[in-house]
């Protein structure tokens, strides 16, 4: 975890998940059934890490079946995000290409490979439970947004191949897209029962507004990840980019980051007071309300998390 404290503003209300504390014991028992945390080891990171912590939090109304899906999916990000970070394949543009392909084969429905790596068993089992609580529109939409998190993982990639630190706009773009957040905001779909109709899904007051929620996050994110991802080199990190964009230094970076992240919060209470100007059904209208609530519940959830989790202990490798 990282030793600093940041003065990053979360004025959302934290509400957990009655289950929260089946959710720990169901993540553990999962993790060690499929592969995720083999050893003795392995086991204490993952326990750690907390994941069930955000979830719970995350999702405080999800019916069991959809938070455990939501457990999980998370979980394999997380993992498939330290792959992607800290493997031998984070510069190697084609293993990632070719590993990326065989995701994007899954989530089509072909056959899984008899000899599939176990990242790949696990996303396998994880989209064969989302099948049974989603529609085709969903699962097309779902796969759209995950290839946009696997090609800014391969933007990344190219960069560190080149050796080059992108620009401060470049980076907020694509980071939106690696952190794999608008995948989470899919499954609140599941957790109601039906899939927000195209039209108002793509509406731009409403993509404006989880951006906004996403940038909290990833940049909450990138401050708390930093010094772990600061002791294995990797420059895709908000704190970098800026100190490279403005030649100044860490501390200086970090409270622009910070004034930053608590502009965006501002933003966010600015754009929810335009919501009345709405004219939706009342059905979606309270479909956009429930992805709201859960924009507002992660914003809340990763900011107490990150301050708890192992995750960001930059002396263990998770």
């Amino acid at each position: 975890m990282s030793s600093r404290l940041f003065a990053l503003e979360a004025p959302f209300a934290g509400v957990l998940h009655p289950k929260a504390e089946e959710l720990c014991v169901y993540g553990r028992t999962w993790a060690q059934s499929v592969g995720l945390a083999q050893t003795a080891t392995e086991l204490e990171r993952f326990d750690a890490a907390l994941y069930w912590q955000l979830i719970a939090e995350a999702y405080p109304t999800a019916p069991w079946e959809i938070l455990t899906i939501a457990h999980d999916w998370s979980c394999w990000g997380f993992f498939l995000d330290d792959f992607d970070d800290a493997s031998e394949a984070a510069s190697r543009p084609g293993a990632l290409s070719y590993l990326f392909a065989q995701i994007v084969a899954i989530l089509r429905d072909e056959p899984l490979p008899d000899n599939a790596a176990p990242l790949l068993q696990v996303l396998s089992g994880v989209w064969q439970r989302i099948h049974l609580y989603s529609s085709n529109e969903w699962r097309s939409r779902f796969r759209g947004t995950l290839a946009d998190s696997l090609s800014a993982y391969q933007w990344e990639v190219q960069n560190r191949v080149c050796h080059r630190i992108p620009s401060v706009v470049e980076y907020i773009d694509y980071r939106r897209k690696t952190g794999g957040w608008r995948t989470l905001v899919l499954l609140v779909d599941l957790a109601l029962g039906r899939t927000l109709p195209e039209r108002i899904y793509r509406n731009p007051d409403l993509q404006r507004l989880l951006d906004t929620a996403n940038n909290v996050i990833c940049w909450a994110n990138d401050l708390f990840s930093f010094e772990k991802e600061c002791a294995i080199g990797e420059v895709h990190n908000l704190v970098p980019v800026v100190q490279a964009e403005q030649h100044c230094s860490t501390n200086a970076a970090i409270q622009m980051i910070v004034d930053w992240h608590n502009q965006e919060v501002q933003q966010w209470q600015h754009l929810l007071k335009q919501m009345p100007r709405w004219s939706w059904r009342r059905q979606d209208m309270r479909h956009v309300q429930a992805y709201l609530a859960f924009s507002e519940h992660y914003m809340r959830a990763n900011h107490v998390w990150s301050q708890v989790s192992g995750r960001y202990h930059s002396s263990i490798a998770l």
